[in-house]
């Protein structure tokens, strides 16, 4: 993983879905990288499992105000995030596409000027099963275009 060394971060990282199974590589290589990473999290239990030199911050993507004190400072935000349901609170429209959208909403207005989506190839797609709203790929390709409109 490679941030612009030319004009590199001046404050930490963000990483949304810090301790999920994707989440959890991009910390990981961020902080071998030499990156300041702080981490957004539900909870701190697990929060900790990632290790010494990575801050915690509590937040919820399904809460837009807890995400404004976690844009503080920060000079990048990975989005790891994915629902793990078609429906409810953890499903995919409440966090691919919704979740997604209050972290790029709440970037923008905090003043990162970088934003990386972590998505699906699919995302996008047309026909079936992809336009399904009951798949993940609808509304991961609303997030997709919703950053590409937002300037991040």
């Amino acid at each position: 993983m490679v941030i612009d060394e030319r004009s590199g971060p001046t404050g930490p990282v963000l990483v949304a879905g810090a301790t999920g199974q994707s989440g959890r590589l991009i910390v990981a290589e961020l902080l071998a990288a030499g990156y300041l990473v702080r981490a957004l999290v539900r909870n701190n239990t697990k929060g900790r499992q990632l290790g010494t030199g990575v801050e915690l911050v509590n937040g919820d993507v399904r809460n837009p105000a807890t995400l404004v004190a976690a844009m503080t400072g920060v000079s990048a935000v990975i989005s790891a995030i994915g629902g793990r349901s078609p429906l409810g609170g953890n499903g995919f429209r409440a966090i691919d596409w919704e979740g997604n959208r209050a972290l790029i909403d709440a970037a923008r207005s905090g003043g990162v000027t970088r934003f990386l989506l972590i998505t699906a190839g699919s995302a996008g797609r047309s026909g079936f099963p992809y336009s399904l709203p009951l798949a993940p790929y609808p509304w991961k390709a609303r997030a997709e275009a919703h950053l590409r409109a937002s300037g991040l």
